[in-house]
């Protein structure tokens, strides 16, 4: 049963809130066209795999080698942050998995993990669909499905922004809560070891883990741009 009556949605068309990036630490990652590919850039708490050529993927994406990259984020309260926050770049017309951002270090799509105990909330973009799941079901192997909006994305843009039991994201920009029913990401998760209780995990052109679902990659993120802020997203 899907439980969207739960979530607070608020739609509109301006913003997100969001420091400004002239003045702020960021990590910016090119996957696609004239090289260095790669990442850039230093943020406290923040680490990424070094980004790896896909194999090809489909021809409606733009010519030329795409790279994958997985991120993390942690906003542990030693470093003086409460959120992440995403800004990826499309090139061209996205195909496949192209964003994955989750609260477990195993997330592989369509909401839940590869069998560990975190809690596992998931936002992913694939072809051009956006959609949010929800693992707190209480049913093993089960999700709920909180959001799914169909995006105009050809050499298009999208921000995220993921706090403890938020998500924002545009444009238009929408935004999630659920601070009673405890449907999205858990920061932080308390199930699993200390060092692991404040991490949000990014995957871009792929999921975040692809051991289960190798073909799970994509193509079309061009940028992505990273950083963390103070302040809940769309505050």
């Amino acid at each position: 049963m899907k439980r969207n009556m739960l979530v607070s949605l608020v739609f509109a068309t301006v913003l997100f809130a969001i420091p400004a990036l002239s003045h702020a630490q960021v990590i910016v990652c090119n996957l696609h066209g004239n090289p260095p590919f790669g990442c850039s850039g230093t943020i406290p708490g923040v680490s990424y795999t070094l980004p790896s050529p896909n194999p090809p993927v489909s021809n409606s994406c733009a010519a030329g080698t795409w790279y994958n990259v997985v991120v993390t984020v942690d906003l542990k309260p030693a470093y003086g942050k409460q959120t992440a926050f995403f800004t990826v770049e499309y090139e061209g017309t996205p195909s496949l998995w192209t964003v994955d951002i989750g609260d477990s270090s195993t997330d592989d799509g369509y909401g839940g993990n590869s069998g560990g105990p975190e809690r596992a909330a998931e936002v992913q973009v694939v072809n051009q669909l956006l959609s949010v799941f929800d693992d707190n079901t209480g049913v093993p192997g089960q999700v709920d499905q909180l959001l799914t909006q169909q995006l105009s994305l050809i050499n298009g843009s999208l921000k995220f922004g993921v706090a403890d039991q938020i998500l924002a994201v545009g444009q238009p920009r929408t935004i999630l809560q659920t601070p009673v029913t405890k449907h999205l990401f858990t920061i932080p998760d308390t199930s699993v070891p200390l060092i692991d209780q404040f991490k949000i995990y990014g995957g871009f052109n792929r999921v975040v883990n692809l051991i289960p679902f190798p073909a799970r990659i994509g193509c079309g993120v061009r940028w992505v741009t990273i950083w963390t802020g103070t302040n809940p997203p769309g505050v």
